[in-house]
């Protein structure tokens, strides 16, 4: 039995499939990541720009709605200001006079008191925008916009500083949504791949153990398989060649006993042994199993009477391998000669694409068993062996009928087209 657990290809193609998928998977992940993150600067330089916009338009054009005059005071623009804004969650606008805060915007948006480490790094930079950076926090995007009040007026700035921590708050929390999704992808194709490969290799798989329990019983088993993919294919090719060499093998099991038999037999018979060398001879350039020969166009009339003379319904052209039909035809006269009371009929014809060559013995009246061992495998005598191999090699069969107005005849039926291939 195979150790299915170290050689398992399912095991292999899903290691490499799932390695693929994960791959895959953490690219997917990695490159949504940092596609986000890097949204999250960008955005918030967005919302500082805009504030301050909106900041500078209204000092250049806002009115006093107490006095519907242009304002008296910066500290006066920078309160009405911040009064009618209403910041976002993640937004923190100050108004900054002389280094104190004078106004703040309504409750919403986040608190900043004096003293506070973001306005004291926005107001000692040199810079009208930056970074901040909290010891225990997210990067804070800041910018501040300075009012002009000419010479030996009052410092006065705006602040406004977006915060980021909230940003990747979302981010995080949708990756770890993205790396479960993924996670489950990878689960069910898994599962998938599972199923598919299974299915994909259970022709290998069930060939595979059969050839095994096969080999320990010393038979072959010829499989049913459905699909004409190519792994079923191969799988059905690989049993049919199994199959088939099983069955050459026990073919020449029989050859070599039938041989050994008649040896054995011949020996105080010199005619008996000079036919079953013959028939070795004829093996030896055919062996039994040979599937296709090289075949040329030949007339079977000739073949016939070259081992039986007097042959005269024998007629007709084909594509077949002379000097085998004359070790077959050699042998059924070989099988047929001792029961013979007559001298043995012969003769050939051609019929569209089927070529047939007989002999007969009148007279002669085989019964089932005796019909069958002429031409059934495995053999039962070296001469039958030689029939159907030569049958066999030009894809035809060969045939016995008995009767008693005929006798007993023997025929190959062939393709008269030949059957090409190599020797």
């Amino acid at each position: 039995m195979p150790d299915m657990a170290r050689h398992s290809s399912r095991s292999r193609i899903l290691s490499w499939l799932l390695g693929l998928v994960a791959v895959s998977l953490l690219a997917i992940v990695l490159t949504t990541r940092t596609a986000l993150l890097g949204t999250v600067p960008e955005k918030a330089n967005e919302d500082v720009v805009q504030e301050l916009e909106e900041f500078r338009s209204f000092a250049q054009d806002g009115i006093d709605p107490h006095t519907s005059e242009p304002f008296a005071s910066h500290t006066r623009l920078l309160e009405v200001f911040l009064s009618r804004q209403i910041p976002t969650s993640y937004e923190a606008l100050v108004g900054i006079v002389d280094g104190t805060i004078v106004g703040l915007p309504g409750a919403s948006g986040r608190s900043l008191g004096a003293g506070d480490p973001l306005i004291r790094h926005a107001t000692q930079s040199p810079m009208p925008s930056g970074i901040y950076v909290p010891d225990d926090g997210e990067p804070i995007h800041w910018g501040t916009v300075t009012v002009d009040g000419g010479e030996g007026a009052q410092d006065v700035k705006l602040l406004v500083a977006r915060f980021t921590d909230a940003d990747y708050r979302e981010i995080s929390e949708l990756m770890r949504i993205v790396t479960l999704v993924s996670g489950g992808v990878l689960i069910l194709a898994a599962f998938l791949a599972w199923l598919i490969t299974g299915r994909l290799l259970s022709p290998i798989r069930k060939v595979s153990l059969q050839a095994f329990e096969d080999a320990d019983k010393g038979t072959a088993t010829r499989l049913g398989f459905d699909g004409t993919d190519e792994i079923t294919e191969l799988a059905r090719a690989y049993n049919d060649a199994w199959v088939r060499e099983h069955e050459v093998r026990v073919v020449n099991q029989s050859v070599m006993q039938a041989a050994e038999r008649e040896i054995r037999e011949g020996i105080d018979q010199p005619e008996k042994l000079r036919a079953t060398c013959q028939s070795l001879h004829a093996l030896s350039r055919l062996a039994p199993g040979t599937r296709g020969i090289a075949t040329e166009e030949a007339d079977l009339g000739v073949i016939v009477r070259d081992v039986v003379p007097q042959a005269i319904e024998a007629s007709g052209r084909a594509q077949v391998d002379r000097h085998a039909l004359v070790d077959a035809l050699r042998a059924i006269s070989q099988m047929l000669t001792p029961h013979a009371h007559q001298e043995l009929q012969a003769g050939a014809s051609v019929e569209g694409e089927t070529a047939w060559l007989w002999l007969r013995a009148p007279g002669f009246v085989a019964d089932k068993e005796q019909a069958a061992a002429m031409i059934a495998w495995p053999v039962n005598s070296t001469s039958a062996a030689v029939v159907r191999t030569v049958a066999d090699a030009h894809g035809g069969r060969a045939l016995v009928s008995a009767d008693a107005a005929h006798g007993t005849t023997v025929v190959l039926e062939l393709p008269a087209g030949g059957e090409q291939g190599e020797l």
